[in-house]
């Protein structure tokens, strides 16, 4: 008896990477979109008052990015709301995103801004020793001014990550009072207490 071949397992379906731009999302996410660079030591212990040498990994990161892009996997409509500055590191991120297949349409380059980024520094072993955050431009009048526009044009859903300023966020607030979001149904009312005695209404006596 001849042996049986066994059919070949289709490879998996690829995400779609091309670039889009949405007309009206269906999730806006206002929030931080950043160069990550994570730096490691080569000896287990930095030195500090000196120069360490460092293998280095470059990502795309922020926290509104995070957001859009699990929104987007998800199959959902998100457009992620942010701001880069006019320099490489905000040309390598557009290009990123647009990589992941994600509506850039929402993110502009501004003028009198550093792109944000994070640097970490680890140890040999990959521990945190030190790190630091540049988040400055998302307090910019660009950032709040750019959130308002794109509210306004209609949206069901805003989610605002925590690296926005105070005073964005009461853009947003007052933005978003404007228009007319879904309301959700009030919760269920709360189960009984475990070992709460039931009564039983069956009229056999059972």
């Amino acid at each position: 008896m001849s042996p049986v071949t066994p059919p070949q397992t289709p490879p998996p379906t690829p995400i779609n990477q091309s670039p889009t731009t949405i007309a009206v999302p269906e999730i806006l996410v206002i929030g931080s979109l950043a160069v990550d660079q994570t730096l490691r030591t080569i000896t287990m212990t930095p030195q500090l008052h000196a120069s360490n040498p460092t293998t280095t990994t470059e990502t795309l990161g922020g926290v509104g990015k995070n957001v859009a892009l699990a929104a987007h996997l998800a199959g959902a409509s998100a457009r992620l709301v942010s701001v880069v500055g006019k320099d490489l590191a905000g040309a390598w991120a557009l290009e990123k995103l647009r990589a992941l297949g994600m509506d850039a349409s929402g993110v502009k380059a501004v003028d009198g801004g550093v792109t944000a980024r994070y640097v970490a520094i680890n140890n040999s072993s990959g521990e945190l020793f030190i790190a630091g955050a540049d988040m400055q431009i998302f307090e910019s009048a660009q950032m709040s001014s750019l959130a308002r526009g794109e509210i306004a044009k209609g949206v069901k859903v805003v989610c605002v990550d925590g690296n926005f300023s105070v005073a964005g966020f009461a853009v947003v607030v007052k933005t978003g009072a404007l228009l007319v979001f879904p309301r959700l149904p009030p919760p269920p009312p709360p189960l009984p207490p475990l070992g709460e005695t039931f009564t039983d209404n069956d009229s056999d006596g059972e």
